[in-house]
Parts: structure tokens; C-alpha cells; sequence
């Protein structure tokens, strides 16, 4: 490295040291010096900054000029940028720009924000040619496409190429597509590989939801322990499901899907209105849809429909559950049906 570039490098350490300090003027002064003597990672460096202190616009000149000077890295943060600003056809066109310059990152993320934007063809494109310039983790989001089109055959190989590359996602999602197929032995073991990666939190739940519905239930519930003690909340409706099994222990699944509601998971409210009902309290389990609804749930519409329709309340249930069909519920299309004119 020449002595030049050094000191252009000496001038980012500079920078991150002034940020660290809480000395921002400075920091900027540092990078900026830096970009101006060419140094690509002292532009980066500025443009992060001005984002971090809500100067978008300036980081947007920044992250312009770098895709200007051919660096396809810039059109990657400033895709990113202009997707947080909720600016996806500008975003669409940076990261068009970074895949023509044969970026991979750039190129993936053409794919989602295709997939995003209701182009599932297009994204396919993409992801494949991601995946041929190496970037094994497309494999991922090439997988969802080819599950939701049906390809399961695909979609298998495609996930196993994704945790070969180091994606975590794929355990559990793998592992939901063979537990489809009846093949649950495979997807208990993809589950309890999750639990040693970054997708932690899910794994519990689908592994706990695993082993109750196949009555595993002190394995199950020893797990939503376990991930409670973890603060994993999220497997606080799925706990209560499987205490809601058992009779004898409806108090506690009730008081598992409150503090659910706590926590803020609007599915709970839906959970707590099914087994109150079950239970004979239908006044509580109204609140409880009710507070479902309001939170925007369209499955406890329904259920609060179907309460309603069996405690004769036929024209209110009607309007609920009709609402929930034209949401595309289709329990509530059928239910509809039965109520007849």
C-alpha cells in the first residue's frame, strides 16, 4: 500500500474514532477527506454516517456517486436506503444497476423487491443467476418461490443448497415443507438443528408445535419452558395450545395466551376466545374476538361469527362472517353457506 493510500486509510480509523468519541463534525471531516482522495471505503463511511444522523438525502448523493463511478457495492446501499424510504421503483432501478455490474448482493435483492412487488417470474430470474455467480444463499429465496408454486421436489433441493451455504432460515422452512408430506421424523430433526442456529426463536415454536400435535406433551412443554427461560415470548400462544389440551390445566393455557396479549401478539386474542368458549364462557370469549378484531385479526372475525351464529344471534353473525369471506376465509364462505338467507 502506498504511503498516499495510507494515510487515506489512517483518516477512516480517524473518522471511526471521532464517531466512537461522539465527535461528529469531525468524523465527517475525516471521511470525507478520505473520499475526496479516492478512498471507496471513506465514501461508504460518510454515507453510513449521514444516514445514522438522519441526513438521507446527503447519503443518497453519496451512495449516487459511488454507483456513477461504477462501484456496484453503492447501488447495494443505496437500494437498501431508498427501500427503507419505502421508494421501491428507485430502489428496483439501483439494484438493476449494481446486477449489471455483476453484484450478487445487488442481484438477490432485485429478486426480493421483484418478489415483493407481485413478480414472481421476473424474481425466479434473478435469484437463479445469483445463484450462478455463487451466492448459494438465493438458493433460499428461489426455494419459497418453487414451495409456493408447488415444485416440492425443487423447493427440497433448493433449501438443503441454503443450509449447505450457511443460510438458517432453511431448517425450519424445510422442515415445514416435509412435515406437509407426512415426513415428520425429517422435519423433528430439521427443527432440533434449528435450535443451534440463528433462527432460535422460531425453531422453538416449531418444534414445540411439532411434539404437541404428535402428543409429545412433556417433551413440548419442557421446550416452551426452556424457551421462556430464554425470553423467547413468541412461544407463549403456542404453549397455551398445548395446555389447552389438557382439561386440567385450561387455567394456566388461559394465562399463557393474556400474557401473550401482553406481549403484544394480536393471534392470542383469537387462541384465548377459542378456549374460553370451549369452557363455557361466552361472554369472555366475545371480549376476547372482539379484542382480536380490533387488533386486526380476520380469523377471530370469523370465530367471533361462528360464536355468534350458535348463540342464535344470526344477523350479527352474518355480517361478521361475511366480512371474513370477503377476506378469502374460506371456513367463513362455508359457514356463510350453512346460515343460508
Amino acid at each position: 500500500m502506498s504511503k498516499d493510500a495510507n494515510e487515506l486509510v489512517r483518516l477512516v480509523d480517524e473518522g471511526i474514532e471521532m464517531e466512537q468519541l461522539g465527535h461528529l463534525t469531525e468524523a465527517e471531516r475525516a471521511y470525507r477527506q478520505a473520499a475526496d482522495g479516492g478512498l471507496k471505503l471513506g465514501a461508504f463511511s460518510l454515507g453510513t454516517l449521514f444516514e445514522r444522523q438522519d441526513r438521507l438525502d446527503e447519503a443518497i448523493a453519496v451512495y449516487q456517486a459511488l454507483v456513477g463511478q461504477g462501484v456496484s457495492l453503492g447501488a447495494v446501499y443505496l437500494g437498501l436506503l431508498l427501500e427503507d424510504l419505502d421508494r421501491l421503483e428507485e430502489a428496483e432501478e439501483a439494484y438493476s444497476e449494481g446486477a449489471l455490474g455483476g453484484d450478487d448482493r445487488a442481484i438477490r435483492n432485485l429478486g426480493l423487491i421483484l418478489e415483493g412487488t407481485g413478480r414472481a417470474s421476473e424474481a425466479e430470474q434473478w435469484y437463479r443467476r445469483a445463484i450462478h455467480a455463487g451466492d448459494a444463499q438465493a438458493s433460499y429465496s428461489l426455494a419459497e418461490i418453487q414451495a409456493e408454486k408447488g415444485d416440492l421436489k425443487a423447493a427440497e433441493e433448493l433449501y438443503r443448497k441454503a443450509i449447505e451455504a450457511g443460510e438458517d432460515l432453511a431448517f425450519v422452512q424445510l422442515g415445514a415443507l416435509l412435515w406437509e408430506q407426512g415426513r415428520v421424523e425429517e422435519a423433528e430433526r430439521l427443527y432440533r438443528q434449528a435450535l443451534g442456529s440463528g433462527d432460535r426463536m422460531r425453531a422453538f415454536n416449531y418444534l414445540g408445535h411439532l411434539l404437541s400435535k404428535t402428543n409429545q406433551l412433556e417433551e413440548g412443554e419442557a421446550l416452551y419452558k426452556q424457551a421462556l427461560n430464554e425470553d423467547v415470548d413468541d412461544v407463549l400462544v403456542n404453549y397455551g395450545n398445548l395446555l389447552s389440551k389438557q382439561s386440567e390445566r385450561w387455567d394456566e393455557a388461559e394465562q399463557l395466551y393474556r400474557r401473550a396479549i401482553v406481549a403484544g401478539d394480536i393471534d392470542a386474542h383469537n387462541n384465548l376466545g377459542i378456549l374460553l368458549e370451549e369452557i363455557g364462557r361466552s361472554q369472555a370469549a366475545e371480549q376476547a374476538y372482539r379484542a382480536g378484531i380490533a387488533a386486526g385479526d380476520d380469523v377471530a372475525r370469523r370465530n367471533f361469527g361462528l360464536l355468534l351464529a350458535r348463540l342464535g344471534r344470526q344477523i350479527e353473525a352474518r355480517e361478521y362472517l361475511q366480512s371474513a369471506a370477503e377476506s378469502g376465509d374460506v371456513d367463513a364462505i362455508l359457514a356463510l353457506d350453512s346460515l343460508g338467507e
